[in-house]
């Protein structure tokens, strides 16, 4: 059962998706697009079948012995998120395909590439694979606007800038992964948080950096969210799929992972509000974009996001997992409804 999921999860949605992008030209519509919607439901099928499990699912393998076993763990609240998250997808496109009657083969490729990263990044327990698949995201996104961008002139400069963006995360959550490591001697994250609060607290602090430079850029959130404003060229469908849904969805993810070492200092939950307010303040009233209507349309995403982190600073992981799952489908509803 835990292969048939890894197959329906991750391996048949990436490969055709692969199958999609390298041959573009030849596939004719509307062949892709029932392609993807059969990929999309068999994903959403084998993920509700799973949590009915009765003991959590898990595929497993070994790249390197000293990193340990890189597990896929089928839990309830992982699949959750898939489930929440396969459905903003398939509602996106659907929609988005009803208004403009043309969605191409590439676009299809990419959305499935990084609804499967997505996926492992929901559901291991293992760091180093959680980056890997992370990294697959931001890979995602950058072909996006390289490929997919309407000015073929700022295509590859906009590229560059959120390639550049995408490091500055990397770089923080690697050093953060790097750190634990050589703390408490293994890449598991739960093992890892769970650990975190008997740390001194020189180390929560780098910790707490590291991890949340990284929610910072997938939440877009100033000033790590020039990213964001560099996807403003994409085509509408994937600009709300990867921009206001995916990105943002991980990042919350990875926060709520991230709390309990947030809690473990009120030093770090004060300067942690401290610095989300002050983001979002300077945001709204002290910058400028050329796109006004881009600005004030993404007003309630920006505060939304920043009230999220604020919740994390302050309430216990339980709590934060029920306002996350809220949160997550409250900006989906909202996304549609501006559609």
């Amino acid at each position: 059962m835990a292969v048939f999921l890894t197959l329906a999860l991750i391996i048949f949605p990436v490969s055709l998706g692969a199958v999609f992008i390298l041959f573009s030209r030849q596939l004719r519509s509307p062949t892709p697009l029932y392609l993807f919607i059969f990929s999309m439901l068999a994903m959403i099928a084998s993920a509700l079948v799973a949590s009915f499990s009765a003991s959590p699912l898990r595929f497993c393998i070994t790249w390197q012995p000293s990193a340990g076993e890189m597990c896929l763990l089928f839990e309830k609240s992982s699949l959750l998120l898939v489930l929440l998250v396969c459905s903003s997808l398939l509602l996106v496109i659907a929609i988005h395909h009803s208004q403009t009657s043309v969605t191409s083969s590439s676009q299809l490729g990419l959305a499935l590439i990084s609804i499967s990263a997505a996926n492992i990044a929901f559901i291991t327990e293992h760091f180093l694979l959680r980056y890997a698949a992370l990294e697959a995201v931001g890979l995602c996104v950058v072909g996006a606007a390289l490929v997919l961008s309407r000015s073929n002139k700022k295509a590859w400069n906009n590229a560059k800038m959120i390639f550049l963006n995408f490091r500055l995360g990397d770089i923080g959550l690697l050093a953060a992964i790097l750190l634990f490591y050589a703390n408490t001697g293994t890449f598991n994250i739960s093992q890892n948080f769970n650990l975190a609060a008997e740390l001194p607290l020189t180390i929560r602090v780098i910790l707490a950096i590291g991890l949340l430079s990284a929610v910072w850029i997938k939440m877009a959130i100033w000033p790590l969210d020039f990213w964001a404003d560099n996807c403003s060229s994409l085509p509408p469908r994937m600009r709300t799929w990867l921009v206001d849904l995916l990105l943002p969805s991980l990042g919350a993810y990875l926060l709520y992972r991230t709390s309990p070492l947030l809690l473990s200092s009120n030093g770090i939950s004060r300067w942690v509000v401290f610095f989300g307010c002050a983001a979002a303040i300077t945001k709204v009233f002290f910058t400028s974009t050329n796109n006004k209507g881009v600005l004030l349309n993404r007003n309630p995403l920006i505060f939304s996001s920043v009230c999220l982190i604020i919740l994390a600073a302050f309430v216990d992981q339980k709590t934060l997992w029920a306002f996350m799952i809220f949160w997550i489908f409250t900006r989906l509803i909202f996304l549609l409804v501006s559609l």
